[in-house]
């Protein structure tokens, strides 16, 4: 399902192609920042990946034909409510577009989309250490709860497999 809306000067769209490697730039900002990864995204690896997974949306908000900043969401589901909705994994706002609402129009668009889907929630997870991110998402009347994220790749995950 497309859905493009206009917030002041912004558009908010599902990705393209030619976003690609914008937001392969975004993506390894993320993870250097959260200490996730080097930052291995290329333009073809946004292509493959998240652009080619059929229940991922991958949203932009773009001024022109500049990418500002993106959301990565993925279908969710909470059984203490029986509600469905979406985990946003990513949320990037590129440095020079921050404070001027664009993370605060990708997050209202990410509702949005989960809503028209049927979902009732938006679920994401911030570290602590990202000051940024917390004083966005303080402004939100949300559930705030202090967790243990937990997550295995590499040579733990392929012991799973064993």
């Amino acid at each position: 399902m497309a859905m493009t809306a206009t917030v002041s000067d912004l558009t908010l769209r599902d990705a393209e192609g030619r976003d690609a490697p914008a937001l392969a730039a975004l993506m390894n900002t993320l993870a250097v920042a959260t200490q996730s990864s080097p930052g291995v995204m290329t333009a073809e690896a946004v292509r493959e990946g998240p652009m080619a997974m059929a229940s991922m949306r991958l949203r932009v908000a773009v001024r022109g034909d500049t990418v500002l900043g993106y959301t990565l969401t993925s279908p969710a589901y909470e059984t203490a409510f029986a509600q469905r909705g979406r985990y946003m994994s990513d949320l990037a706002v590129a440095e020079n577009a921050r404070r001027q609402g664009v993370g605060q129009a990708l997050i209202r668009d990410a509702a949005r989309l989960t809503a028209a889907e049927g979902g009732r929630f938006l679920w994401w997870v911030v570290m602590p250490s990202n000051t940024e991110a917390l004083a966005l998402y303080d402004r939100y009347d949300g559930i705030c709860e202090t967790l243990q994220c937990r997550a295995i790749f590499g040579a733990p995950f392929e012991a799973l497999l064993a």
